[in-house]
């Protein structure tokens, strides 16, 4: 004998697909698509940055047009946020850092940064805080106006000189920058320019070599080296603290 049938509101893998699709409906109502909108002052802000790049006014065509890519853009990043895109993204961590350390400073105009975000800070602009290498060397140059051919005259020196030949010490004539010691490689290629400076990083040391400048031909020897290098905190704290503060746009205390 067949069994009677039970009435579809009783069936509980239907309820439990109504139920489902209700869950669903909230959940899309609640976190669905997020919609920007564009403020006065944001309109204002969008008008300027334009007229300071392109130096002059937008038209109402070029208006909109920025007005409907900052919408698109604002959206995209709320849904980004909402989805949690944000989280793990060391330029997003930095950059609200910055805007952290920016409202601080408003609020305390003689907050001063740590040890540790001082060296976040010269770990990112090292290329304005490097210090130059240096170079032990010293030269002797020939004049034009007293060999026919100095280029020449210089090897023979730099034979003579790498067997302490006897004439060796009277070796090179009368020159402004005649020198022997410690010179930095920026000094080095201000004064005699780049071919001797990279003459000078790249010579064997302890050895004569020939090389030309900026003024002529000379023979030279490197006796030391030091690299450019990056200073410690310590050692430039005042001039850090002094460029964090022009960045964060804190007045000085």
């Amino acid at each position: 004998m067949q069994a009677p049938s039970r009435p579809w509101r009783r069936e509980p893998m239907l309820w439990c697909s109504v139920i489902g699709l209700l869950f669903f409906g909230v959940d899309w109502a609640l976190s669905g698509p997020v919609q920007a909108t564009l403020s006065s002052e944001m309109s204002m802000a969008l008008d300027q940055d334009f007229e300071r790049i392109q130096g002059r006014t937008p038209t109402d065509a070029e208006r909109r047009g920025l007005q409907q890519r900052w919408l698109s853009e604002e959206a995209l990043y709320r849904e980004g946020l909402r989805l949690g895109l944000d989280r793990g993204d060391p330029v997003v961590r930095r950059r609200v850092v910055q805007k952290m350390q920016q409202l601080q400073t408003a609020q305390d105009p003689t907050w001063t940064p740590d040890e540790t975000m001082l060296l976040d800070y010269l770990t990112r602009h090292q290329d304005r805080y490097l210090v130059a290498g240096t170079a032990t060397f010293e030269q002797r140059y020939a004049s034009p106006d007293r060999h026919p051919d100095p280029q020449a005259e210089v090897r023979r020196w730099a034979l003579l000189l790498a067997n302490d030949h006897p004439e060796s010490p009277g070796f090179g004539d009368a020159f402004a920058l005649a020198h022997r010691g410690v010179q930095s490689t920026n000094q080095i290629e201000r004064r005699y320019g780049a071919r001797l400076a990279l003459a000078v990083s790249e010579a064997p040391l302890d050895e004569w070599t020939v090389a030309e400048s900026s003024y002529g031909w000379h023979v030279l020897r490197v006796t030391e080296r030091t690299p450019q290098r990056l200073p410690t905190v310590s050692a430039i704290r005042d001039k850090l603290i002094e460029d964090w503060r022009a960045e964060q746009g804190q007045v000085a205390p």
